[in-house]
């Protein structure tokens, strides 16, 4: 399997076009890819800040709901800090592990399960969060947050939706 269809990147296309039509396509090409998945993503940032900001509007918080919120957040953040730069970390050894001239695939799995068992960890401490966040919202801020949630889960799939529209092969 070559490296191009490991990484999904179109990249034979790209190749293939390069040799029908000239270099100077290919490269046209790619430069219009680069810029609609920037705003692809520049969109998604956008809509995701509005979005955040309304479920706040929608939800009501009180001074004190905020505050208690706030303090949660602080009490988590170095727990989540540090798991998540373990995460990047063994990403990264996943990434070099594929992309290195000699494949190891006994290597390749025990990272990838390492990285899953992290990746775990992040699941259970945001269910964790998530508990204590519900003891401080009313009944009806935690459905408007469920809500938003969804929303958010269906925003997040249709930026890789546009990615994939915004990339070299359909």
């Amino acid at each position: 399997m070559s490296l191009a269809v490991l990484l999904g990147m179109g990249v034979s296309s790209w190749a293939l076009e390069a040799s029908e039509r000239g270099e100077g396509a290919w490269r046209e090409r790619r430069a219009s890819w680069r810029e609609n998945r920037r705003e692809v993503i520049r969109e998604f940032v956008l809509d995701r800040v509005s979005s955040h900001q309304a479920m706040m509007e929608e939800m009501n918080l009180t001074q004190e709901q905020k505050t208690d919120i706030f303090l949660l957040m602080l009490e988590y953040r170095p727990e989540f800090t540090a798991v998540a730069e373990e995460a990047k970390e063994k990403k990264q050894q996943l990434v070099d592990l594929v992309l290195c001239d000699e494949r190891d695939e006994e290597a390749i799995r025990k990272v990838s399960s390492e990285l899953g068992e992290i990746l775990g960890e992040i699941a259970v401490m945001a269910s964790d969060f998530v508990a204590d966040a519900k003891t401080i919202l009313t009944e009806d801020q935690v459905d408007t947050f469920l809500k938003f949630q969804e929303a958010k889960q269906n925003d997040v799939d249709g930026l890789f939706k546009g990615l994939r529209g915004a990339g070299p092969v359909q």
